[in-house]
């Protein structure tokens, strides 16, 4: 996933590549020019690197780049695979010329039959054009002119997070129409009019768990545009309810408030301060983790910062895999370190 590669290359020269390692094939979202620069960088063209796009209705991969040292500017997606053919389509559902943003569709034997158990959505979504069946896929792009395309967004409210597809309309609905949905920071966040009571556990047992926003936050009242819709733009930034009057007491303490500072740019970190509640994710958990390891050598399993979320849990979680590791030395091993 392009969201895990952007997190490994942001600490490229700690991040233990394999030395077999010959191709890395890229897909979910769009990659980052300044990833790809400190990637060519680090590797030159030792590694091959493929960027690919395609949603899951075109049975994933639609196109694919090769991203070689001479790429420049923002990583194209590249050309039409095999038995796959793309057409930019204006808003009248017109062609639109090289260079022009379109609606990319697609076209081929890949496409699915449609949505299960949702004929109407098939309908709008796999439309026949020319007496040719393609799926509209609700991103824009442009031929450029070497050939390739280029990604430059959706046409709706869709998100990506992390590799999902998220509409925030969908979870919407579940907020039984008292909440907002936005993201701040790769955190999916939610804004309800007044208490969220039952809603956080509700979501929890009826979406998918990147369905479930990690903020909540309450609002006098949820603002609206002058026609009486939601203004997403108008959403306040989250400020996180924090505990920083529990300074770092221990070593162990204050190497992973340290930790957790760096990698979610916030200042300063309390000893009871929550790593999820400040914006971590599961990428940034494995980041945590990484940089945990290049610290102290120790190699905590990643499930520890999911059970073990604030900074004194995983500081205690260190000093003991720490002691069970000296605890496992031998009296000549442990007369070498010392």
């Amino acid at each position: 996933p392009t969201a895990y590669w952007h997190h490994l290359v942001d600490d490229i020269h700690t991040t233990p590549w394999p030395t077999t390692l010959r191709l890395v094939i890229l897909g979910g979202e769009q990659a980052h020019e300044t990833a790809l620069t400190r990637w060519h960088h680090h590797f030159a063209d030792r590694i091959r690197l493929i960027n690919t796009y395609g949603p899951t209705e075109a049975t994933v991969i639609a196109t694919a780049a090769e991203l070689t040292p001479d790429t420049t500017g923002q990583p194209p997606i590249g050309r039409p695979i095999a038995n796959t053919h793309i057409t930019l389509l204006g808003p009248h559902d017109e062609p639109v010329p090289p260079g022009t943003p379109g609606e990319l569709c697609i076209s081929g034997p890949g496409l699915a039959t449609g949505y299960h158990n949702r004929p109407h959505l098939t309908t709008q979504r796999f439309p026949t054009h020319h007496g040719t069946r393609h799926y509209r896929t609700g991103d824009r792009a442009r031929l450029r002119p070497d050939g390739h395309l280029e990604y430059l967004g959706r046409l709706d409210d869709q998100i990506k997070l992390r590799g999902h597809r998220i509409e925030p309309g969908e979870i919407e609905t579940h907020l039984q129409g008292r909440g907002a949905i936005a993201i701040h920071n790769n955190t999916l966040v939610a804004y309800t009019a007044g208490p969220p009571d039952d809603l956080p556990a509700t979501l929890h047992k009826t979406l998918p768990p990147h369905l479930v926003p990690t903020l909540w936050i309450e609002l006098d009242t949820l603002p609206l545009t002058p026609g009486g819709k939601l203004d997403r733009k108008a959403l306040p930034a989250p400020t996180h309810t924090r505990d920083t009057t529990t300074p770092p007491r221990t070593d162990a303490e204050t190497l992973v408030a340290d930790i957790y500072a760096d990698i979610l740019d916030t200042h300063p970190i309390g000893a009871h301060d929550d790593f999820f509640t400040l914006g971590g994710h599961s990428l940034l958990a494995v980041k945590t983790i990484a940089r945990i390891r290049t610290a102290t050598d120790i190699d905590l399993p990643l499930r520890t910062l999911f059970d073990h979320r604030t900074v004194e849990a995983v500081a205690q979680a260190l000093e003991n895999a720490l002691l069970t590791e000296l605890d496992q030395l031998t009296d000549a091993e442990a007369d070498q370190l010392l």
